[in-house]
């Protein structure tokens, strides 16, 4: 039985002492600094800008009341300004996602 401890306690040096060499395991010895963490960005660095809007101006003196109107894509997410069938502007929307979709209508 004490043979069987001692082998035991022999293969388990043996195994703590492998691990701290290739640096996978360490029960000894003192720790590794860790690295250091990137500094975090400000949400405004992550927002992109959106362009300005490039209206065609000469289309819309054209507009009146009975010609112009909003078309909604929901599949591209964006509603397009329409004089007639020509497209005046166009930007993003947002309508919710799947499984949280907004109501149309």
């Amino acid at each position: 039985m004490r043979v069987k401890i001692s082998i035991l306690a022999s293969a388990l040096l043996l195994t703590v002492f492998t691990y701290s060499i290739n640096g996978q395991f360490r029960l000894f010895g003192p720790k590794q600094p860790r690295p250091t963490p990137q500094p975090m960005r400000k949400a405004s660095a992550l927002i992109s800008k959106q362009a300005p809007l490039k209206v065609n101006q000469s289309l819309l003196k054209q507009a009146t009341q009975d010609n112009t109107r909003i078309v909604v894509s929901i599949p591209k997410q964006r509603a397009y300004l329409m004089i007639g069938d020509e497209i005046v502007d166009d930007g993003p929307i947002s309508s919710g996602r799947r499984g949280h979709e907004s109501p149309t209508g």
